[in-house]
């Protein structure tokens, strides 16, 4: 009898043991996560939706990612450390910014808008005249002010 009761004493322990060792194994390997929470805006402080934000830790070439909804906020579950952010959307200048978490709190990225750039090239045979260079310019106003005094009764 008292046989029995040692092997079933064993095996209550053995299942105890295996189940607190099944809750404390997932315990150790999760570490205290900190969001990185921000917003994305344009230099008119208008929110920009689509941005892809990616946070760089030191030594690493890549890292996890998010991008902004339509009110240009996006959340990052990260470890404490040092990041650089990097903010990223077509038609704006990238940006870049470092945070520290948890110290760091809720982020502000203003992207700029990127400069348009082109060339046009016109090419004809000239046929019978003679090649010439000739070049144009222009600018554009904001509003009729802008054009000065001469020109204002020409626009209306």
């Amino acid at each position: 009898m008292k046989r029995k009761e040692t092997r079933d004493g064993r095996r209550t322990c053995l299942a105890i043991v295996l189940i607190a060792g099944a809750f404390l194994c997932p315990a150790e390997a999760q570490t205290a996560q900190t969001p990185l929470k921000g917003t994305v805006l344009d230099s008119s402080r208008a929110p920009i939706a689509g941005a892809q934000v990616i946070a760089i830790s030191a030594g690493r070439n890549s890292g996890p990612s998010a991008v902004s909804d339509q009110n240009g906020e996006f959340s990052l579950p990260l470890e404490a450390g040092t990041y650089t952010v990097k903010v990223a959307k077509e038609g704006f200048v990238e940006a870049l910014q470092t945070v520290n978490l948890p110290k760091s709190g809720s982020q502000e990225f203003v992207l700029q808008v990127a400069p348009v750039q082109g060339a046009v090239t016109i090419t004809d045979s000239a046929g019978y005249l003679t090649p010439t260079t000739s070049s144009a310019s222009y600018a554009t106003f904001r509003n009729r002010s802008q054009l000065g005094h001469r020109n204002r009764s020409r626009i209306r």
